[in-house]
């Protein structure tokens, strides 16, 4: 069991320092490196943190900052659409989770005005 959870804060820190490397290269615009670290992260962190948690929402959410910053619109409001849905589902609410639901909704509007705009959806 030791074993276990010594295994789990290994990959937290691994999960961090993807995270730190994507930062990294969203600084150099090497977007594409990015999203790869992102996708990455992502599935560590999906791993190791539950759907309560917030850092499996924040690896969602930088997804899709990165898409949308590559103009892949459509992709990236799925995962605003996720990282979202995470915020809500998190429990006890913190100030930083209130703060992050705020940003996401209103990703989230900006994205369905987007789509909307470029299909015939009502």
């Amino acid at each position: 069991v030791e074993r276990r959870m010594v295994g789990a804060k290994g990959q937290a820190q691994l999960w961090r320092i993807l995270n730190d490397k994507l930062e990294t290269l969203c600084a150099c615009r090497r977007f594409p490196e990015a999203i790869r670290v992102g996708e990455t992260a992502l599935e560590l962190a999906s791993r190791i943190f539950t759907d309560k948690d917030l850092s499996l929402g924040v690896s969602y959410e930088r997804l899709g900052q990165l898409y949308d910053q590559e103009g892949d619109h459509e992709r990236s409001l799925s995962y605003f659409v996720k990282s979202l849905r995470l915020a809500e589902q998190s429990d006890p609410p913190e100030p930083r989770t209130i703060s992050r639901r705020g940003r996401l909704r209103e990703r989230h509007r900006r994205h369905i005005g987007w789509c909307r705009s470029r299909c015939a959806c009502p």
